[in-house]
């Protein structure tokens, strides 16, 4: 069976302040994958990815949240039905590395990205190019 291909990927550094809204990855590719690379990161330094509470297939899911810790690997299924999640805000002390992670998404064979999936990808890849990293959202 053929493995697909990974749709993208990229670099992410959250500064004090940064955050990354609501939003659900489905028409990025079957599974989502975060890898977290700052090696001392406490939790009162924030920014944990916060999966938010769903009754998706009729499970009442609660809120639950991940801490970035250094060399913790995340996968989640983005399809069919993604569950809606966001990182919250970074408040880290002065003269500390930003929050890093390795992010990125993975497309099974049959995945399908659709022309507003594709039109967002593009938009981030140019915003991203161009220096511009408000289109993360």
């Amino acid at each position: 069976t053929p493995l697909g291909n990974i749709s993208d990927y990229f670099i992410t550094a959250y500064d004090t302040g940064d955050f990354l809204s609501t939003h659900n990855d489905g028409y990025s590719g079957s599974l989502a994958w975060v890898f977290h690379l700052s090696p001392e990161w406490k939790s009162e330094h924030g920014g944990q990815l916060r999966f938010n509470p769903s009754t998706r297939s009729g499970l009442n899911i609660g809120a639950r949240d991940f801490e970035p810790s250094f060399n913790r690997l995340l996968l989640f299924r983005t399809r069919p039905a993604a569950l809606a999640h966001q990182v919250l805000p970074v408040s880290r002390p002065a003269g500390a590395h930003p929050r890093f992670a390795f992010t990125g998404w993975y497309m099974m064979p049959n995945d399908v990205m659709s022309a507003e999936g594709l039109k967002q990808l593009q938009l981030m890849r140019s915003a991203s190019a161009a220096g511009t990293h408000d289109m993360c959202v």
